[in-house]
This record gives C-alpha cells, sequence and structure tokens, in this order.
C-alpha cells in the first residue's frame, strides 16, 4: 500500500482527511438511529444522507487549493469510510427487521466479498485514487442504502430499493472486476 508512518504523521491533520473522519464517526449514530423505529428512523436517514455527503465535499476539499490536500493517506481513510458506512448501513437495515428480505442479505453478500477483494487488491498495489467504475459504484449504494434506510412504514413496498441495490450490486461487481482485471495486467511476477 506504501503508506508509511510518516504519510500519516503529515497527512493527518489535512481538511479532506478530517471530513473522512467525520464520515466514519457518523457510522455509529447512523446505524442505531435506523435500527430504532419512529422519528429516529427519518433522523438516521438524513443522518446517513450527510454521511455520505461527506465523500463528495472531501474529493471537492482535496482538489481545491492546487491539490496539495491530497494525500496518500486520504485515499486509504476515505475507500474504508466508503466501505464502512455502507456495508455498516446495509447490515443495520437487515437487522432492522425480524423477517429480512433475502434480496438485501445476498446483495449485502455479494458486496461484502467485492470489498474483500478490492482491498486485497489495493494492498498490493500503490495507493491511487478511485477509479471512475468505483465511483460509480459507490454512488449506486449510496442511493440503494438510502432507499433502504427509509422507515419500514415508507418502504415497505422494496420494489424500487430492491432494483437500485441490484443495480449497484451489478455497478460493485463491475467495478471490482476492473481493479482485478488492472491489478493482474500491472501485477509483477
Amino acid at each position: 500500500m506504501n503508506l508509511s508512518w510518516a504519510d500519516i504523521q503529515r497527512d493527518w491533520k489535512s481538511p479532506p482527511n478530517i471530513v473522512s473522519y467525520l464520515r466514519l464517526a457518523l457510522v455509529i449514530p447512523v446505524c442505531w438511529l435506523v435500527l430504532t423505529p419512529g422519528l429516529t428512523g427519518w433522523i438516521g436517514f438524513c443522518l446517513f444522507v450527510v454521511a455520505v455527503a461527506t465523500d463528495k465535499l472531501d474529493g471537492w476539499l482535496a482538489k481545491r487549493n492546487d491539490g496539495r490536500w491530497i494525500t496518500k493517506l486520504g485515499k486509504v481513510i476515505d475507500s474504508y469510510a466508503d466501505k464502512i458506512l455502507i456495508g455498516s448501513t446495509l447490515i443495520a437495515v437487515i437487522a432492522r427487521t425480524t423477517d429480512p428480505r433475502l434480496g438485501v442479505v445476498v446483495a449485502t453478500a455479494v458486496i461484502a466479498v467485492r470489498e474483500v477483494a478490492v482491498v486485497y487488491v489495493k494492498t498490493r498495489q500503490p495507493v491511487k485514487s478511485a477509479a471512475e467504475a468505483g465511483r460509480f459504484s459507490m454512488v449506486a449504494q449510496s442511493i440503494a442504502v438510502a432507499l433502504l434506510v427509509l422507515p419500514p412504514v415508507f418502504n415497505e413496498q422494496g420494489g424500487v430499493a430492491m432494483a437500485v441495490l441490484w443495480l449497484a450490486v451489478g455497478a460493485s461487481l463491475c467495478s471490482g472486476w476492473v481493479y482485478v482485471a488492472e491489478w493482474r495486467h500491472n501485477k509483477v511476477v
């Protein structure tokens, strides 16, 4: 991964990284609020949307200041914050119901396996920013999870949420394939 202690010491306080830390800090309140019924479910939905928006904000900040805020640590933290937010929230959605939909469970498992594969690949090559396929995957996952996070009273049909979730699974698999194919192509034997 080529991330040294010196990189961490130098980069930990850059503004985009601080925004990524905020996204990580929001994971627990988002999940807790998603798990509780009523008004807190709506607050959880809103907080999830804010947490997802921090992904766009940290990217925007990183590109400001002539790109001096783009850091190795930021590339790692941003990626892991996304994975932790989406994965944890999907697990909270599954845990929220006494009878979780099999489709959500399977989609969550597929996304989790893809994320593990991408992390494996990323740890074996130089740190770089997300590819376009990865960005599209994150957007699709964010929209799908936002629809699933809506309180159950509002989201009982789930048809649209499930369709978007399966689109996100497809996008995740495609972007995962891009990462693995690039790694295999560039891998030094």
